[in-house]
């Protein structure tokens, strides 16, 4: 039996609505806001009753605060106001539906056994939904495989919600059915969804496509016209190939992304917009990233949820189901009836497909156009799969850009060289010295190109001996180089790992009153001892903290992507920030700026414990429980950090919970820590006073 509850101030009201509804449904009662809190959680109602004048908070607030917990229980607002402003504003907040007092219960028998119906078929389209998702269907796209059914669970998971999404994949393989399918299964669905490809229009007109423009802003602006944000407020933007987008853009996107305005070219009032923002890209954006292409705080405000779509070659199970509803499609067209023969399905099962899905689908077309019968053979596909032998123009399948895309000779000249000397110094282990070198690392020439090229984000100290780095020769396994901070550890891939150093500038603290990022301590700033400290045992130094507040000190600065939110935030933007420098195996030493009897020693040998450790984080244990804001991450901690952080986890030990440790107690780092002090955190100004007192004595 179903439940409902009434809410309502007034015991006759209660009364005479619990008679009409309780012969078939099971009624509960509420007389306040306060006590239908407890009775939502209690009783899991199906459907609510809700008066719009209450004591103390109104209906119109409950029904707020109802959807922010994100109760999707159906509310009939029950009111004696027979005002228009109440009513559209209950139904924009969510209420099903707006009944006047005065009705017959007839009515309202009616209205409420319409409404349950229309909650279950909900519920159930919903199941039917996901079960399609887990089957290998969401809306016009079809995969039964691992990859697909992935990607599939994780945009029907991320559609129901305003976040951000980009969607990664090659070309053709449905990112734009993707991003109309999670559209419609929105709360937006039924609202504008508007697309804009970037990559075809010029660089000229894209600003004004977006954000549109005035009377006269420009020769030939005859008169006022919207841009694509503005059109599509209350629904949703897709950015198709933002990847394409010129950095000028990019920052005004970002900034109407962050402000939820946007200004027309040539006017000067902000326009407020609600849309939400899906992007799509073929490209690279790490890699486009570090070329200087692409705005990294731009990057991590879309990639929020990513949903990434695999090439067709590498989900080729799902060809022969493709082919067979692509056949259905284009036969209802066409008025033509065809099926694959057993040598045809052969034939595009074992052809890569560089054009992916779209390629499959035009291939079929023709080939159902040109049969000549009802059976669709060898000959009658396209030559080049028939032959199995495609002529691809795209990055090689392992992920490196080799450069056959780029318009400019000298840039596709550069990336191929780099593509070819990294797989040779990968298959010699990065031996340019020894006996077993490859003949194409001979030469200053070429050392001196692939330090430019910074493989792996280590520059020239790779094949130099400077900075203190390793002598003229081959790293060996388990070797350590302190001026690269990395250790060559014996794995399956063989590969090297390395560490990224980041500080926490954290900005003032309520306890301590100011900034512990700019105090001095042993005669400079928190934050460049820090620094200092950090160059010495790790590959690079990055800040987590804003560019305007810190960027004067010459460090790379991360902006927080959770400012606000405490340490935990700032761990996961640096691993985050890991990510992107296309590191699936890195480590990341994050200190905060507490401690101001910190040494390098200790971090030497922390960083160490981390690079032979198989947990994912490294943290050490003092008389004061654990020092998270002194530990050594993995980056494969990042999704299980981000999940607790999405929970409303904030404490970093709370989050330390999901991980696996490795705690060093007090026999590792006693011996790094003579006088006591190793961990003494900062956390007043009279700690600050303390410290600074003992390092004047200490150097006096």
């Amino acid at each position: 039996m179903k439940t409902i509850l009434i809410v309502d101030d007034e015991p006759a009201a209660r009364y005479g609505l619990r008679r009409a509804l309780e012969s078939k449904y099971r009624v509960a009662e509420a007389d306040s806001a306060e006590t239908a809190r407890e009775a939502l959680s209690r009783e899991q109602p199906d459907l609510v009753l809700l008066d719009v004048v209450l004591p103390g908070q109104n209906g119109i607030s409950f029904l707020r605060w109802m959807r922010e917990q994100g109760s999707e229980a159906p509310v009939l607002m029950v009111s004696a106001l027979d005002t228009a402003k109440t009513a559209v504003e209950a139904l924009q907040l969510g209420a099903a539906d707006y009944l006047v007092k005065g009705f017959e219960l007839e009515e309202l028998r009616q209205r409420v056994a319409n409404l349950l119906k229309l909650a279950t078929l909900e519920r159930e389209n919903d199941t039917l939904r996901r079960r399609l998702a887990s089957d290998g269907q969401f809306g016009q796209m079809i995969g039964r495989t691992a990859p697909m059914r992935r990607a599939f669970e994780i945009a029907d998971r991320v559609a129901p919600t305003d976040s951000t999404v980009l969607i990664l994949g090659e070309s053709g393989t449905g990112k734009d059915l993707l991003a109309q399918e999670i559209h419609a299964r929105s709360p937006r669905t039924g609202k504008p969804f508007v697309a804009v490809n970037c990559a075809a229009l010029p660089e000229t007109l894209i600003e004004s496509e977006l954000f549109g423009y005035e009377r006269g802003a420009f020769t030939g602006a005859a008169q006022q016209k919207k841009g694509k944000f503005e059109l599509a407020s209350g629904g949703t933007l897709f950015l198709d190939e933002i990847g394409d987008m010129n950095p000028v853009t990019q920052a005004k996107v970002l900034r109407a992304l962050e402000n939820r305005t946007v200004e027309r070219l040539g006017g000067t009032q902000a326009i407020a917009v609600n849309v939400r923002v899906i992007s799509a890209t073929h490209r690279d954006l790490a890699a486009e990233i570090r070329a200087g292409k692409f705005r990294e705080d731009l990057f991590y405000r879309l990639r929020v949820v990513t949903v990434e779509l695999p090439p067709l070659r590498a989900h080729k199970q799902d060809i022969s189901v493709l082919a067979e509803a692509f056949l259905q499609m284009h036969g209802a067209r066409l008025g033509r009836n065809a099926r694959l023969s057993r040598e045809a399905l052969a034939a595009i099962e074992r052809y890569d497909w560089p054009g992916n899905v779209r390629e499959l689908k035009n291939a079929l077309e023709r080939s159902l156009v040109l049969c000549r019968g009802e059976e669709i053979g060898a000959v009658d596909l396209p030559e080049e799969v028939a032959r199995g032998e495609a002529v691809s123009y795209k990055p090689s399948g392992d992920g490196h850009d080799v450069g056959l895309g780029e318009r400019d000779f000298r840039e596709a000249k550069r990336k191929f060289e780099v593509a070819y000397l990294t797989k040779q110094l990968t298959d010699h282990r990065w031996n340019v010295r020894g006996r077993r070198r490859p003949s194409v690392c001979t030469g200053k020439a070429c050392r001196k190109n692939c330090a430019s090229w910074e493989f792996g984000g280590l520059g020239e100290s790779r094949w130099s001996g400077k900075n203190s780095g390793p002598s003229r020769r081959a790293l060996r396994v388990n070797e350590w180089c302190p001026a690269l901070g990395v250790k060559l550890v014996a794995s399956e891939e063989s590969k090297e790992r390395t560490v990224f150093g980041y500080v926490l500038a954290g900005g003032a603290s309520t306890r301590f009153g100011r900034d512990k990022a700019l105090i001095q301590v042993d005669g400079e700033p928190m934050l460049m001892r820090l620094c200092t400290m950090l160059r010495g045992v790790a590959s690079s130094v990055s800040i987590v903290g804003s560019w305007e507040k810190y960027g004067s000190f010459g460090v790379e600065c991360v902006a927080d992507q959770w400012p606000g939110e405490g340490p935990l935030g700032g761990i996961i933007t640096a691993l985050m920030h890991a990510h992107t420098r296309n590191q699936r195996d890195a480590w990341c030493l994050v200190v905060g700026c507490d401690m101001p009897f910190l040494t390098s020693e200790w971090l030497a040998y922390m960083m160490e414990r981390g690079l032979v450790s198989g947990a994912s984080v490294v943290t050490p244990r003092s008389a004061h429980g654990l020092e998270p804001l002194c530990a050594c991450w993995h980056t494969r901690a990042t999704s299980k950090l981000q999940f607790a952080f999405d929970g409303g986890v904030r404490k970093v030990t709370e989050a330390l919970k999901q991980l696996e440790m490795e705690v060093l107690d007090e026999s590792q780092w006693k011996r790094f820590d003579s006088d006591g002090r190793l961990f003494w955190n900062m956390n007043t100004a009279a700690d600050y006073d303390e410290a600074k007192r003992i390092l004047e004595a200490k150097h006096a």
